[in-house]
């Protein structure tokens, strides 16, 4: 049945993207249009389908990602040992960005965009680089717990030199007129805090000493840049840290863990496992320990409290919160609901639980859905993933954020004042999914926030592609391209880029944009491109790919087909001027015209085209307004009771195999109209009408129901068919 969703989908309207991925195919009779960097920007008499008045917009990056490596590096160390993916095969490697010597370059893009609010991070082995018992103070005090002397042999900036240097680049993006939210903790721990014997459980975060010493490094920090910094992030996804490090050995200092030692690590933690305390949750506990004890002296001690009042003319009090990494996790069979219940209450929401009475805002870090499937995370060959295999899901998006308001807008306890989107992205290094990944998701935070919940900012991953973990090279985040194989690291704005400007600027999403940032993905489908796929799988092994020492990343790209599933958000209910939005027209996907006997199941209208059947499908699009806001009696404009039934113009066969069309039929209702590759076009109804096939898997259906298409043809008559003309409902 594969064939038969692709055959669906391709026969969606085309518009085709000049100059992109140019693939050798024939796509007449569909016009090229342009879509340069202003294509993407909202008409202004384009309707209006969110509005971000009371939003804020940053942009977000971290050391390990994009500072030149310095001596010590854990995760230089990692790379060069062999288990960080695309790593070795990539030129300049180790100068990742050079942004602790050239800060001005991802600056000045930042700042481009018009965002208010820079995430960046300072690096805790890089300010510490000597074990606290053996180190140097600037004072010259021995031993040192916090920010120490350089390290002489160093010649990238360590120590006090490096602080400083993180002062400068803070007073750098407040000049550009953004603020900075300062990461204190983002997947890398100094060297001297843990040992690679995975049976010593007393090093790094599972031993009481290193809440000593990141407190000390903090408080310093802090004292330091409270001046320049507005909002603090204590830790950045500390549960996927400890996870991939301390339990599975995925992450430095390893090595990797087998089945039973990560099983081992989790005891306490798992039910059924063990009722001993084991790694993830001593870890787990020094670190909600740590991020308290930062929150309770924050607070206390006013210095601080009169520099923020100073220097950002805003309360006199701290903003502290911390990145949370959230995913939409769903069960991929009745067997791994246990399993997503135990993922949800001891990854998603255990944490915050335990340091909700000392948070001031909340910061939740979302990709997509992870599909549980038994101890691991399935790839789905339907549904679409980034590079570095998250699934899409702004629906998911909408779902996770609603639960976190759902579970603390009532909590007595929990002192959160708002929540900050602190990461959403996508790595897509063709630039064709993110246009959509962006305005999707931003249009699901809308649709939360009308909800009620508060939201005051949105960060989006990343400026420039750089560094990513284990996988190294191979996934690209960035707004921004990065050219590796130029000693200056050369950077090209991509249209998402301007995307994003326009709608950090205008704080605002038109329809305008939603369609021609969905129009990237549908041509990419029609012209069957394919993408890059960074994720190792088992057919990979199969081909002979040569994935990393982890096994879970590529060194080198696979290409991947774009799915053809329509992964669009589906829960917005009304634009801003009240409008009712609809869903995308949709049918069961069982709707085949051919008997078990291979006779044409004839409905009214129906014809055989050459001898084969058509395939006839039931159209049904969903009114997403409130019905409380129409009379029980009131026919709502376009809603139709019966559903239509429509046929595609592509013949269908007895055995389900797909069958060109004639040659003579390509860009005509004759009776087909199709692309050169035999791939359909407009539908054809019962009732005369034109229809267009717009794919979305959506479940039970409840609520009202349109059911009238639209005629995409030109005056509703036969004819060439053109981009324009086939624009769909």
């Amino acid at each position: 049945m594969v064939s038969f969703r692709r055959s669906l989908v391709l026969s969606l309207p085309a518009v085709v993207w000049s100059g992109r991925h140019e693939s050798g195919l024939n796509l007449e009779p569909y016009d090229d249009v342009e879509l340069s960097s202003h294509a993407l920007s909202p008409d202004a008499s384009s309707p209006v389908l969110a509005n971000f008045d009371d939003t804020w917009f940053g942009l977000a990056t971290a050391p390990a990602h994009v500072e030149a490596v310095y001596k010590g590096d854990p995760w230089q160390k990692w790379g060069q040992d062999g288990h960080v993916a695309a790593y070795k095969n990539y030129p300049n490697a180790d100068m990742r960005l050079r942004f602790l010597t050239e800060p001005e370059i991802e600056l000045d893009l930042a700042a481009g965009t018009g965002i208010k609010v820079f995430r960046m991070g300072v690096e805790w082995g890089r300010l510490a680089p000597q074990h606290p018992s053996k180190a140097t103070c600037p004072d010259g005090s021995t031993p040192c717990h916090g920010v120490q002397k350089p390290n002489d042999d160093d010649p990238t900036p360590t120590g006090e030199n490096a602080l400083a240097r993180y002062k400068e680049i803070c007073e750098m993006a407040n000049a550009r007129n953004m603020s900075v939210m300062m990461t204190l903790f983002h997947h890398a721990i100094p060297a001297w805090a843990h040992t690679e014997d995975p049976n010593d459980e007393h090093n790094g975060w599972e031993t009481e000493e290193t809440v000593d010493y990141f407190m000390q490094y903090a408080k310093d920090v802090a004292t330091e840049l409270s001046d320049v910094v507005e909002y603090w992030v204590t830790f950045n996804e500390p549960h996927v840290f400890v996870l991939l490090s301390s339990c599975a050995g995925m992450w430095p200092p390893g090595p990797k863990r087998t089945a039973s030692q990560s099983a081992w690590c989790l005891r306490g933690a798992l039910p059924g496992v063990s009722p001993m305390v084991g790694g993830y949750t001593r870890a787990m506990g020094h670190i909600e320990r740590a991020h308290m004890e930062f929150y309770t002296w924050a607070h206390a001690h006013m210095h601080v409290s009169q520099l923020y009042a100073a220097s950002r003319a805003r309360e006199a009090s701290p903003k502290i919160g911390v990145a949370h990494n959230v995913a939409n996790n769903e069960a991929d069979t009745w067997g791994d609901v246990l399993g997503k219940r135990v993922a949800d209450n001891l990854f998603k929401f255990a944490f915050v639980d335990a340091i909700k009475t000392h948070l001031d805002w909340m910061g939740l870090n979302y990709y997509g859905t992870e599909l549980l499937s038994g101890a691991g995370v399935k790839i789905d060959e339907n549904e679409e993933y980034s590079e570095s295999g998250r699934m899409i899901a702004p629906d998911g998006f909408h779902k996770t954020l609603k639960e976190f308001h759902d579970r603390y807008k009532d909590d007595e306890k929990s002192t959160i004042k708002s929540y900050i989107i602190t990461e959403n992205g996508v790595s897509d290094a063709t630039d064709i999914l993110r246009p959509a990944y962006i305005v999707e998701h931003l249009l699901a935070l809308k649709q939360v926030q009308r909800e009620g919940m508060k939201i005051e900012g949105y960060v989006h991953w990343t400026v420039s592609d750089n560094w990513e973990w284990a996988d190294g090279y191979c996934p690209a985040f960035g707004l921004v391209h990065v050219d590796r194989s130029t000693d200056a690291l050369t950077r090209s704005k991509r249209p998402s880029y301007f995307l994003y400007k326009d709608i950090v600027e205008k704080k605002v999403i038109t329809q305008e944009q939603r369609d021609n940032a969905w129009a990237l993905v549908r041509n990419a489908v029609l012209r069957q491109e394919k993408r890059p796929f960074c994720r190792c799988l088992q057919s990979s092994v199969d081909a002979g790919v040569k994935c990393s020492a982890d096994e879970s990343g590529l060194d080198v790209a696979e290409p991947r087909d774009f799915s053809v599933k329509d992964w669009r958000f589906t829960k917005l209910q009304e634009d801003e001027s009240g409008q009712c939005q609809t869903t995308a027209w949709t049918a069961p996907d069982n709707s085949v015209s051919v008997g078990p006997d291979g006779v044409c199941n004839f409905l009214p209208g129906m014809e055989e085209i050459n001898g084969n059947c058509q395939q006839y499908v039931i159209l049904s699009r969903k009114v997403l307004c409130d019905e409380t806001k129409f009379d029980a009696n009131e026919t709502l404009p376009g809603r139709s009771m019966e559903a239509e039934k429509a046929f595609l113009c592509k013949p269908w066969t007895a055995d389900g195999t797909d069958v060109k069309c004639p040659a003579s039929s390509v860009g005509k209702h004759s009776p087909c109209c199709c692309s050169e590759q035999g791939t359909c076009a407009p539908l054809r109804a019962s009732k005369g009408k034109h229809h267009w096939w717009s794919p979305r898997g959506l479940g039970r259906r409840t609520g009202l129901w349109d059911n009238t298409p639209k005629n995409p043809c030109p005056n509703g008559a036969p004819g060439q068919v053109t981009a324009e003309d086939c624009a769909g409902p």
